[in-house]
């Protein structure tokens, strides 16, 4: 009688929280057939499934991290080139290329 209620828990509250139709039943079944074979394996495979759903979450976790992770590189290349167009235009400026290309350009006009 309690493997029947152990069943009857265990396919009406499925330890899987994914929100996908396919793994809704699945993993509740699965243990709960597992139970009434072997108590054992049916705690075992509902911790595996409550495993399953807890690294497929941390994957999601990963890559919006990745994007995260993209976006402060793009910033920092964003401020580097900047860093470096300010150091080319100081050079230019000191040298007197500014200078020249004035001269140049109103002695062609």
């Amino acid at each position: 009688m309690i493997r029947l209620l152990i069943l009857f828990i265990a396919l009406s509250l499925s330890s899987c929280s994914s929100l996908e139709l396919r793994n809704l039943g699945k993993s509740g079944a699965s243990a709960g057939i597992a139970y009434m074979i072997n108590p054992i394996a049916g705690v075992a495979s509902l911790a595996v499934n409550r495993h399953d759903d807890q690294i497929a979450k941390l994957f999601a976790q990963v890559s919006d991290m990745n994007k995260h992770l993209t976006s402060i590189q793009d910033t920092l290349n964003q401020i580097k080139y900047i860093a470096i167009g300010m150091m080319v235009y100081f050079t230019l400026q000191e040298f007197g290329f500014f200078a020249a290309f004035k001269a140049v350009s109103k002695g062609v006009a």
